[in-house]
């Protein structure tokens, strides 16, 4: 994210959380089942209040057609009373039945109706008195009985069956008023659910609607952003290459077509060296580019060679960048072809060369004599004589120095200029050069402060050139910086190099200029102090060129300048021990790194068990540096981890503890062989140095033959703490190598040309015979496909790829494995031992589809 914002991008879009949509469709589904639940509710009350209004219908048509039968039943009785004929009578026991029957259905109707129960009560029994009136009343006196007090009875059945039909009137049209109330509710609760639903539907559809603007409108603009970037990096003049963490060439522009008269597909999957010598050393691809924190400490690598398909070099500059992408982190190369630039400048070369040898000799003549002038006759000649003299003499001097300047820049240009390969310790000439430049400093009124890490910075090389390139990087420092400003001059051993970086505080060297800068006669009128011939920054990178180094500029975090060069430490027994700190103890820590800064050696912290095992795995880290003193200690836990309790076993890199106020080394667990160390003024370095020097004798030998140099140094650089490595760009060179020694392993490219190859491996099948008495394993580490008959002949086929590298660790452990030999730094902490232990001749990885070790993750 910082280096996203220091490049100015738009910070990436957040990743949506699924939370939120969890949240909003666990909500929609309460809001619909708590809706469904109020309908059916409401359905359910509907129901009963319809059949309690269907009962009233009901219980009202019972009381009607009750009383109708029992006005049946009297009419018929008083009818024969009357006239005395029995056809009157038919009606009366089919009506009297028929009340029986109602009265039944009325009783069944009444059960939840109590306020009728009452009124039904007396309705019966008068029903019942006027019955009985009828059945047991002589037929003499019917007609009487009829006239008189059969009326009353009957009137009172009416009058009781009145109240009741009138009481359930009264709740039919309360049930209707209910009904009707409730229907208006659902009603309106009904629109108003459909309103909030529509309203929720609406407000989905126009977030669907902006969301589908939004996506529209980011695609358009991503189109668009990424025809425009493609249009610039197609009709960029200069070669642009991005490269992986790995140095593979993953896209080039049409340019390089036009630079190396190579097709942009024949290079994409292929090592960078194939294309232009970027950073010829060797190790893991970005550590020689010394990637630090997210940061490239040399962004312009200046008079590099790309390698044109016909075979001769082509002169570039090389303008590096990184690129975060998904995953990881990408290096943009921007080569510029500088052929045109270089012929104009070699046609200055010569000329300026051979007006500087015409103009030496008269110049040290005039020199000379002025010289002879003021020492004999100086004292006869007038005061403003003398001071011409000396005026002239000091700028015929300063002549002379610019033409030797000039003479020494040509024949460092084509080798005529012998360096001394001394070994000396950069540090102490640093220390000279502060000292000699101490007086420029005082009177511009500038502090020098020098920052160097503890220990000797041991190099070879000319200590005088190299102090002139101190001198003049301190004294370009010194003129442009302001009064009271401070100059730091850091010097620090990184990744097998000697670093020295010169920092000041001043205005700074202006864009336009920076192309220019190593060039001769180059000065920036930056802050008024230009001065100078130009020369200096010319002179000093080609010194660095001859010692084998670099010199670089950057701009300095917070303003100002900052110049370095670096060179190669000296190699054997002043290399720096890289150890990794495993504490969590911020003061444990800190008495640590002390013990590390004066014992000389270089280190990394870890806090944790875990991230130690993947630091150890890593294989980038010469020994462990902890502490045992405590409960529970960190160190003591890793220390555990690392033997497992297995008795007498090499460790998988030597362990360097303090407990009780001493310090131990040792390579192994349980033997008795470690032994308290001097941890004093480098001592702890030598100390290690010389216990890797052991380890290393015993590693198992691989030999690896491929073409492609760069692809060597990075294998070299994986399997440094695993093996030995041997070396082999021709098969001309392997066949020497394996008549002189057996290695355990062999790893080769089939780009040397598949015939030769498989008479190689039909060789080594025949004959290899390592000094463990087993077969030479072989690995084929290839970008190409593989015929079968080729794959028969190997025990693994690795694929090159972005993430080729574990994959090769992987499959040369296993086979290590297999051979019964332990590699130097991977026994302990390898997640795969269990799968070595049982890997096979059967066992074959090819490079089609299903059969590349290392495909695409």
């Amino acid at each position: 994210m910082d280096r996203i914002a220091e490049l100015g991008l738009a910070e990436p879009p957040a990743r949506p959380k699924g939370t939120r949509f969890l949240l909003a469709a666990v909500i929609a589904t309460l809001l619909l089942v708590l809706g469904g639940l109020g309908i059916g509710s409401e359905y359910n009350r509907t129901l009963n209040a319809r059949a309690k209004l269907v009962l009233a219908y009901q219980r009202r048509i019972v009381v009607a057609d009750l009383l109708a039968q029992l006005k049946d039943a009297d009419t018929a009785r008083r009818g024969h009373a009357i006239t005395g004929d029995p056809a009157f009578l038919l009606p009366y026991r089919p009506a009297v039945a028929a009340i029986a029957r109602q009265r039944r259905a009325l009783e069944a109707r009444l059960i939840d109706v109590p306020q009728q129960a009452a009124r039904y009560a007396d309705l019966g029994r008068a029903i019942d008195a006027r019955l009985d009136e009828l059945r047991h009343t002589p037929a003499t006196n019917a007609a009487r009985n009829v006239g008189s007090g059969g009326q009353a009875t009957m009137a009172r059945v009416q009058a009781i069956g009145a109240a009741m039909m009138a009481e359930e009137d009264r709740m039919i049209d309360r049930r209707i008023a209910m009904h009707a109330s409730r229907v208006a509710s659902v009603k309106q609760h009904l629109v108003l659910s459909v309103a909030v639903l529509a309203l929720l539907a609406a407000l989905a559809l126009a977030r669907e609607w902006r969301g589908r603007r939004s996506r529209y409108t980011l695609a358009r603009k991503a189109q668009a952003a990424e025809m425009r970037l493609r249009g610039v990096f197609a009709a960029t003049s200069d070669a642009v290459a991005l490269i992986d963490e790995d140095g593979v060439i993953q896209a080039v522009n049409p340019a390089v077509e036009q630079l190396v008269g190579r097709r942009p597909e024949a290079l994409v999957g292929r090592d960078i060296s194939v294309l232009v010598d970027v950073v010829p050393a060797e190790g893991p691809f970005f550590r020689r580019l010394g990637v630090a924190d997210g940061r490239l400490r040399e962004p312009f690598r200046t008079d590099r060679v790309a390698h044109h398909v016909d075979g001769h070099g082509v002169p570039v500059d090389v303008a590096l960048g990184l690129m975060p992408v998904a995953g990881g982190v990408h290096v943009v190369a921007a080569i510029r072809d500088i052929s045109e630039r270089k012929s104009v400048e070699r046609i200055k070369d010569e000329f300026v060369a051979t007006v500087s040898h015409e103009l030496r000799t008269p110049l040290t003549s005039i020199v000379g004599a002025l010289g002879l002038l003021r020492a004999t006759a100086g004292a006869t000649l007038p005061e403003a004589a003398r001071r011409l003299v000396r005026v002239a003499e000091e700028n015929s001097q300063r002549l002379i120095d610019l033409i030797n300047d000039l003479l020494d820049i040509e024949r460092m240009e084509v080798g005529g200029l012998r360096f001394r390969d001394d070994p000396l310790d950069l540090a102490d000439m640093l220390r000279r050069v502060v000292d000699g430049n101490e007086a420029l400093a005082t009177v511009r009124d500038v502090r020098i402060e020098l920052a160097i890490a503890s220990g000797d910075i041991a190099v070879r090389g000319d200590e005088g050139r190299l102090a002139q390139v101190t001198t003049n990087l301190l004294a370009n420092a010194i003129r442009f910086s302001a009064p009271g400003q401070t100059v730091t001059i850091t010097a620090e051993r990184l990744q097998g190099r000697a670093m020295v970086t010169v920092d000041d505080r001043g205005p700074g060297v202006p864009d336009a200029f920076r192309e220019r800068l190593f060039t001769r006669f180059a000065q920036s009128e930056s802050g008024g102090r230009a001065g100078g011939t130009g020369l200096g920054l010319a002179i000093s990178r080609q010194i660095m060129r001859a010692h084998g180094g670099t010199i670089w500029f950057e701009p300095r975090p917070g303003g100002g300048a900052r110049f370095g060069f670096a060179i190669d430490l000296r190699d054997g027994s002043s290399e720096t021990p890289h150890l990794l700190i495993c504490a969590d103890d911020a003061a444990v820590v800190c008495g640590l790194r002390r013990l590390a800064d004066a014992g000389a050696c270089s280190a990394d912290r870890v806090a944790t068990v875990e991230d130690a095992h993947a630091a150890i795995r890593s294989g980038t880290y010469d020994a462990i540096l902890i502490d045992l003193d405590g409960d529970n200690s960190t160190g003591a836990r890793l220390l555990a981890g690392l033997s497992d309790g297995a008795g007498e076993r090499r460790l998988p890199v030597p362990v360097v503890a303090r407990t009780g106020g001493t310090v131990w080394l040792g390579a192994h667990q349980g033997d008795g062989s470690w032994q308290a160390l001097d941890a004093t003024d480098g001592a702890l370095a030598a100390q290690v140095r010389a216990l890797l020097d052991g380890i290393g004798a015993a590693r198992p030998l691989i030999l690896h033959i491929d073409a492609d140099v760069a692809t060597i140094g990075r294998t070299a650089g994986a399997l440094q703490r695993r093996a030995r490595l041997r070396r082999a760009s021709d098969l001309a060179t392997a066949t020497a190598l394996l008549d002189r020694e057996r290695p355990v392993l062999l790893i080769l490219d089939q780009d040397l040309l598949d015939g030769p190859i498989a008479a190689l491996l039909s060789r080594v099948a025949r004959e290899g015979r390592h000094k463990a008495g087993a077969r030479v394993a072989t690995i084929l580490y290839t970008g190409r496909p593989v015929s079968r008959q080729l794959e028969g002949l190997v025990d693994c086929v690795v694929s090159k790829s972005q993430r080729s590298s574990p994959n090769l660790i992987a499959a040369v452990d296993r086979l290590l494995a297999r051979a019964g030999v332990e590699a130097a730094s991977c026994e302990a902490e390898d997640d795969g031992a269990a799968e070595r232990s049982t890997f096979n001749d059967a066992e074959r990885v090819g490079v089609g589809a299903a059969r590349v070790m290392g495909a695409e993750q």
